[in-house]
């Protein structure tokens, strides 16, 4: 889809760059999903190759942890779950275009509200990250509901203990 999805650890604790010696002491920071529109990769050579290792070197937007702003989001977005399928937790990540209330439902197959993450909280624009806990539910598919400003999306996750 023109999108290139990653998983890294963001740690800021462990040095300055893959060059460093000794890199620092290892945290136990989590992992980070991220998705990179491909048009937005740099099509220049990278004149030092240790610089793009640097949290701040590639000149992509940071990924939003939390409710945290990364960029302006031209779209309402809802994103696979990552990781599909998850157990017992997941992260739904999604895009807001604009301010304003929004519902984050769980529904079991038989379309019966299981959980609801985010219960009509007003969030920013920008990209927001949610993590779900499927612990107390049993195996099987579920559907993640995005609600905001009249807009709906939904989104197909499995639960595999």
């Amino acid at each position: 889809g023109g999108t290139i999805h990653m998983t890294y650890i963001y740690d800021r604790d462990a040095g300055t760059a893959i060059t460093s010696s000794p890199e620092g002491e290892t945290t136990l920071n989590p992992l980070i999903y991220q998705r990179i529109p491909v048009v937005d990769i740099p099509t220049t050579p990278i004149i030092d190759p240790a610089r793009a290792f640097h949290a701040d070197s590639t000149g992509f937007p940071d990924l939003a942890v939390g409710d945290n702003l990364a960029y302006a989001p031209t779209l309402f977005s809802l994103y696979q779950n990552y990781p599909n399928p998850f157990n017992p937790a997941t992260k739904i990540q999604f895009d807001l275009r604009f301010e304003g209330a929004v519902w984050l439902k769980v529904f079991d197959v038989t379309g019966r509200e299981v959980a609801a993450p985010v219960r009509g909280g007003r969030l920013s624009a920008g990209t927001h990250v949610v993590e779900f806990n499927g612990s107390g539910l049993a195996s099987g598919v579920y559907f993640c509901r995005l609600e905001s400003a009249g807009i709906t999306a939904t989104r197909k996750m499995i639960l595999m203990k």
